[in-house]
């Protein structure tokens, strides 16, 4: 199955709140999901515990609107239980599972939220940069190359400088809209 026949198959099964689908993606992915909670403080039942969670979140999203994916699913699933559990270790009253490890310091839970949200900010800047037309793509990468507008201009043949000022103005300006149009804007604290 393609990536996007493969996403719209979950996302259509989690609406529809369809059994099959929900325990496909159970077998497919908890695994996985349960091995990186495990490596990181914690156990099979937090595991349990995020990903049911995470399903909920993305039914919920599907409820609100069109929730459309650029990436395969277990990808999006997975940001989404990384997400959740590190916003759950962030909490005061977390208990650590294991008596080996130390719980997470305030400054080490902060720079690992941080770095997730950075991340996820960043794929989501360039996935719908990416959605641009290619001369938007140029503009916008020479100009986040720091290239002057002269330089962009030249190198894009455009007629003047003050043209390419107004290319950038307008294809930052789809761009912003792009990205505040997205499901994930609302969650991120840009």
């Amino acid at each position: 199955m393609k990536q996007n026949q493969s996403n719209q198959y979950y996302l259509n099964g989690i609406r529809r709140n369809d059994s099959t689908v929900v325990r496909a993606i159970y077998n497919n992915y908890f695994g996985s999901i349960s091995n990186w909670v495990s490596n990181h403080r914690g156990d099979t039942s937090d595991a349990q515990d995020i990903f049911q969670e995470a399903l909920m979140s993305i039914f919920r999203r599907l409820k609100k609107g069109n929730l459309e994916i650029e990436y395969a699913f277990n990808t999006y699933l997975f940001a989404v239980c990384k997400r959740i559990w590190f916003k759950r270790l962030k909490k005061p009253d977390f208990a650590v599972t294991s008596p080996d490890e130390a719980p997470l310091n305030d400054t080490e839970t902060e720079l690992i939220t941080e770095a997730i949200e950075r991340n996820e900010k960043y794929e989501l800047f360039y996935t719908k940069l990416k959605q641009l037309g290619a001369d938007c793509q140029q503009v916008l990468q020479l100009h986040f190359a720091k290239k002057s507008f002269k330089e962009i201009a030249a190198a894009l043949q455009y007629a003047s400088e003050e043209y390419a000022r107004r290319k950038k103005y307008l294809c930052k300006n789809e761009l912003t809209k792009l990205i505040r149009a997205d499901v994930r804007y609302g969650e991120l604290a840009f």
